[in-house]
């Protein structure tokens, strides 16, 4: 939802959000080679949507691959 006043996302052990916490879009760092689920929640006038999770599998990432967009 582009109108939500802010997003909650949840990310598995092993990853991190290092740009974009609250925001429609963030940047992951991924600490292990285990993949998991990334969920987000808009958040709008202290209500909150149901959660949207996108299941992530890490293959073969060579070292110093960059960005990698996800687009849904």
């Amino acid at each position: 939802d582009t109108g939500a006043d802010s997003y909650a996302w949840t990310l598995p052990a092993g990853a991190t959000i290092t740009a974009g916490q609250g925001t429609i879009q963030i940047t992951v760092n991924w600490v292990t080679s285990i993949g998991g689920q990334i969920c987000v929640t808009a958040l709008k006038d202290g209500c909150e949507s149901l959660p949207t999770c996108y299941t992530v599998t890490l293959i073969n990432v060579p070292p110093g691959a960059g960005t990698i967009n996800i687009n849904n």
